[in-house]
């Protein structure tokens, strides 16, 4: 069986459902010309990213890592979140492990609030690397989404 070109790979992440038996059939596939990654680490790859899926996730976890929270002050370090998703973000990252309630010692009474637990600084860990390529290939992606938008008129983005 041939390689996946990175445009299929995109679409079997979206069709991540399909990988199990797919992974059986071809270990791995060519992702680039230095080497080759495993279809079942791709899928473990996917199923991680899906932490990340919504638009508030990651600046949930990037607030609570300076420290645990009480909701309100989790709120501004989130700006410019709404309540209905900032309870929504919290929810999936306390079920998911990634956040803990904790008690927060007030001027008068401890009050809840929320705290990175290990697993939420280890994908915040594990995050580092991508901002890197970020970094590293901001400006090329800038320069093709211009060259894309000059050519593509009908197609921008709102």
């Amino acid at each position: 069986m041939a390689p996946l070109r990175f445009g299929q790979l995109l679409a079997s992440c979206e069709r991540n459902t399909r990988w199990r038996g797919a992974a059986t059939r071809n270990r791995a596939m060519t992702l680039t010309r230095e080497g080759t990654v495993d279809r079942s680490t791709m899928q473990d790859c996917s199923a991680a990213l899906t932490l990340l899926s919504s638009k508030w996730a990651l600046p949930v976890l990037v607030a609570l890592a300076d420290g645990p929270a009480r909701r309100k002050h989790l709120k501004r370090r989130a700006a410019p979140i709404n309540d209905d998703r900032l309870d929504a973000a919290l929810s999936h990252h306390l079920r998911d492990g990634l956040v803990a309630d904790a008690w927060i010692p007030g001027p008068r009474r401890n009050e809840r609030g929320y705290a990175l637990t290990e697993l939420g600084y280890s994908l915040l860990r594990a995050l580092s690397p991508l901002a890197r390529w970020h970094e590293e290939h901001g400006r090329s992606l800038d320069e093709h989404r211009r060259h894309w938008d000059a050519s593509h008129p009908s197609a921008r983005r709102p």
